[in-house]
């Protein structure tokens, strides 16, 4: 069975669960394999990510992170990977209208 290695970074627990709960449930009605790896902080993600050279099928940020905020953690994943899939994740409406 082929196993989708899905990283999520949200530093909000409530988001974190929902955020959880929504993928595991998409992949789940799917019938797709997977590992949900959750980060609370872009900088605990990519020291795991650099150090550890995990590899992820998908990366799911939170663009309002404390910190390093997801805009700037997907910079520096493009540095080390250009072709994993990333998805913003946003409660602000200026960010969220701002790409489309």
């Amino acid at each position: 069975m082929l196993l989708y290695k899905i990283a999520l970074c949200e530093d909000e627990e409530i988001f974190a669960a929902a955020h959880e709960k929504a993928c595991r449930d998409i992949f789940h009605k799917l019938n797709i394999g997977h590992e949900l790896t959750t980060f609370r902080s872009g900088e605990n993600f990519f020291d795991v990510f650099e150090t550890h050279r995990t590899r992820y099928d998908l990366i799911v940020l939170d663009i309002m992170l404390d910190g390093m905020n997801g805009i700037q953690l997907a910079r520096k994943i493009r540095e080390k990977d250009k072709t994993v899939c990333i998805i913003f994740l946003t409660s602000n409406r200026d960010f969220a209208l701002r790409w489309v």
